[in-house]
């Protein structure tokens, strides 16, 4: 029987995370961290792969790449295994300490890069002012952000991709638009990663069309017909009202998507029983404000046919995929 193709299936792109084990410091100081990069940019360069995206952490290393055009370069588990093991020996020998230094196996996601990369990009670049690490994205070494701003890196980084996603359909400079892109936040990408690992794929239903991957082991990416994701429900919510996202998680006084947003809302808590906190997450807004536009919903005549409407695009159009 003729084996599958992998899930880095040749200029596939792909986000890969992995983290420490046992409460260890994966990067005591600044000569690991070069190490770690270095290493990477190295095997990179073996496998014809390239490196958009890196943010390294305390605890978590996070990377986005693009498989190399060769198929006989190696898989994605193959790279990340001689890294991070090249990573260990080294990290034990420096730092006195046995056993293993990352939790467990790497996890990876597919990308598709037209609707998440550029998101996923920005997302990794605040990830330490996300969290608190730092209060200035700009004075953070250990991310690729420095690429993108036109100064040196450690490492060669490619830009491109992202590059000519930003530039599409725009007369701004590319330091403009990432300028631009820098300026969100991204936390919806969080809860859309956590979203794709069901199925291994950060991407729609008509991304998951066009790439029916299985994963490396072979299992292919299983659906259940009668259930839908929260991207599938923005997706129809968007279909339905004729809303764009960036008006669903707009602000204003004069708000023409407010049922829109409430339907949204109420249909991801009480149907898809995802946590307010989640959906609090996407809308850019706190959980109580979350609890009173569901509220807000049931106040409105004729209600009950706005969420009818949604159900029904979903039962006609939703694949049950996870994207």
């Amino acid at each position: 029987m003729a084996r599958p193709p992998r899930l880095d299936f040749p200029g596939a792109f792909l986000y890969v995370s992995a983290r420490s084990g046992r409460g260890l410091e994966l990067f005591p100081d600044d000569q690991d961290r070069l190490y770690y990069l270095q290493t990477a940019e190295s095997l990179a360069l073996e496998s014809g792969r390239r490196i958009l995206a890196f943010c390294l952490l305390d605890h978590e290393v996070h990377l986005v790449l693009k498989s190399g055009r060769d198929e006989a370069a190696g898989t994605l588990s193959f790279f990340m295994k001689s890294l991070n093991q090249r990573y260990s020996r080294r990290w034990s020998a420096r730092h006195g300490s046995s056993g293993h230094l990352f939790e467990s196996r790497f996890r990876s996601l597919l990308v598709d890069e037209n609707r998440y990369l550029v998101p996923l990009v920005g997302y990794l670049h605040r990830l330490p002012l996300s969290l608190a690490l730092t209060e200035d994205f700009d004075a953070c070494p250990w991310t690729s952000h420095a690429v993108y701003s036109g100064l040196d890196s450690v490492v060669s980084v490619d830009t491109e991709p992202v590059r000519e996603l930003l530039l599409r359909d725009t007369d701004l400079s590319f330091r403009d638009r990432y300028r631009q892109l820098m300026g969100q936040d991204h936390g919806e990408v969080a809860l859309f990663i956590r979203e794709a690992r069901k199925s291994g794929v950060l991407g729609g239903a008509d991304y998951l069309e066009g790439h029916p991957v299985p994963f490396p082991e072979g299992r292919r990416i299983t659906t259940a017909p009668s259930a839908h994701t929260f991207n599938e429900l923005i997706e129809a919510v968007k279909a339905v009202y004729g809303v764009t996202e960036p008006e669903l998680i707009g602000r204003g006084r004069k708000d023409p998507v407010s049922v829109p947003r409430e339907v949204l809302s109420y249909l991801a808590v009480n149907e898809l029983r995802k946590p307010v906190g989640h959906v609090a997450l996407y809308l850019r807004r706190d959980q109580s404000l979350v609890s009173r536009i569901i509220q807000k919903l049931k106040g409105r005549p004729g209600w009950r046919d706005e969420v009818r409407r949604v159900r029904e695009h979903l039962a006609e159009h939703g694949s049950g995929s996870t994207g």
